[in-house]
C-alpha cells in the first residue's frame, strides 16, 4: 500500500499544522485507521490515532490535539497546541481494517515546523509610560497657560492705570 503526504508543513502561529494523508491500495475497506506518528531519530511516538467508516466521510478524530477528515481515499488532518520544541517529522500511517486483507502503509513523514511567535511587550510598562508623558504634558499645558494668563492680566492692569490717569 502507498502511502503520499507532504515534505514540509509550516504551522500557523497559533501552533496548528494541517496536511493531507492520500493512501493507494489494490484492496477495498469500509473501516480505515490513521495514526499519525513523530519520529525523532530511532524514537517513534505516537500523536494521535483514529479509526472511520469510509462510507461516512466524517470527522473521525476526537482527540484536542487532533483532527480528522477523511473523503474517500484522502485523510486530511490538523495538529493542534503545538509548539517550537515540536517541530519534526510526522509520519502518517494507514492501515485497511475491515473487511479482509489487512493492509498497512507509511507516509515518508512531513517535516513539520512551529515557530514560537514573539513575546508581546509589557502592556503595563508601556501603559506607565503613556501615562507619564500624558501627565507631563498636561501640566506643561497647564503652566503655559497660567503665566500666559498673569502676563495678560499685568498688561491689563498696567494698561488700565495708564487710562485712568488720562481722565
Amino acid at each position: 500500500m502507498n502511502v503520499t503526504q507532504p515534505p514540509v508543513v509550516l504551522a500557523s502561529s497559533r501552533g496548528v499544522a494541517s496536511f493531507t494523508c492520500e493512501y493507494e491500495s489494490s484492496g477495498k475497506a469500509d473501516e480505515v485507521r490513521v495514526t499519525v506518528l513523530r519520529k525523532a531519530g530511532i524514537q517513534v511516538t505516537e500523536v494521535c490515532a483514529g479509526t472511520y467508516m469510509v462510507e461516512d466521510e466524517l470527522t473521525f478524530l476526537d482527540d484536542s490535539s487532533c483532527i480528522g477528515t477523511s473523503r474517500g481515499n484522502k485523510v486530511n488532518l490538523t495538529i493542534q497546541g503545538l509548539r517550537a520544541m515540536d517541530t519534526g517529522l510526522y509520519v502518517c500511517k494507514v492501515e485497511l481494517m475491515y473487511p479482509p486483507p489487512y493492509y498497512m502503509g507509511e507516509g515518508n513523514g512531513t517535516q513539520i515546523y512551529v515557530i514560537d511567535p514573539e513575546p508581546c511587550p509589557d502592556s503595563d510598562f508601556l501603559l506607565w509610560i503613556l501615562a507619564a508623558v500624558s501627565s507631563g504634558l498636561f501640566f506643561y499645558s497647564f503652566l503655559i497657560t497660567a503665566v500666559s494668563l498673569s502676563k495678560m492680566v499685568s498688561a491689563m492692569r498696567a494698561m488700565h492705570r495708564s487710562w485712568s490717569g488720562c481722565l
